[in-house]
């Protein structure tokens, strides 16, 4: 299937759609996976809310920020470029495959470290709200899911990119995130993607 475009409309996220009534969710057609449909994106949780204690509103103690800022610094120029080729992407439009096929490379070579894997992915969602800020209405799960599949293809890590929707009171929502071979990751935060969207495009198939 090659997508098209969806109308501004379209565009939720699974907070949203998390308060919709399960009946209204399994009112999906079937029909709906044979209409174009081009990504759009949700609005996201900020990541600031991350550095925020559970049960407590206070900010983290100093000490504690900068340790994490230098446990995250690493991965910041990566996460810059990955971004930045995301966003040349989004802007671009058409079938994701095109974008993704180009960041795929070789074959994947074996799971990053679970270190990594949650730094990339904090990183990434960060540098993505940052460079952002005029999306930030609408949703960046295009941009992050692109930016978060280019940066774990790039460290050998097999990552998958997964694109659903679903129709709610008449409007066709759409949402794209990011996978590996384990299904959802923890550290994106979006256990939930499958139960609330009709998957479309994964990407690369599974064999």
């Amino acid at each position: 299937m090659t997508p098209g475009k969806t109308p501004e409309s379209s565009r939720c996220g699974p907070d949203r759609i998390a308060k919709r009534s399960a009946a209204t969710l399994s009112a999906v057609p079937r029909s709906s996976t044979q209409q174009p449909c081009n990504v759009s994106s949700p609005p996201d949780t900020p990541p600031e809310t991350q550095t925020r204690h559970a049960g407590r509103g206070s900010v983290r103690p100093l000490t504690v920020r900068i340790r994490r800022a230098l446990y995250l610094l690493p991965a910041v120029w990566p996460a810059l470029i990955d971004v930045t080729c995301a966003a040349w992407a989004v802007r671009q439009g058409g079938d994701p495959r095109r974008f993704l096929q180009r960041w795929s490379g070789a074959r994947a070579r074996q799971p990053i470290s679970p270190e990594q894997l949650n730094r990339t992915l904090i990183v990434t969602q960060r540098v993505t709200w940052w460079l952002h800020p005029r999306r930030r209405r609408d949703g960046i799960c295009l941009p992050r899911a692109y930016a978060t599949y280019r940066a774990l293809r790039r460290a050998g890590h097999p990552a998958v990119f997964v694109s659903g929707v679903a129709r709610v009171n008449g409007s066709l929502l759409s949402h794209a995130w990011v996978e590996d071979h384990q299904g959802a990751l923890a550290a994106y935060a979006e256990p939930h993607n499958r139960q609330l969207y009709r998957p479309l495009l994964e990407y690369p198939p599974a064999p």
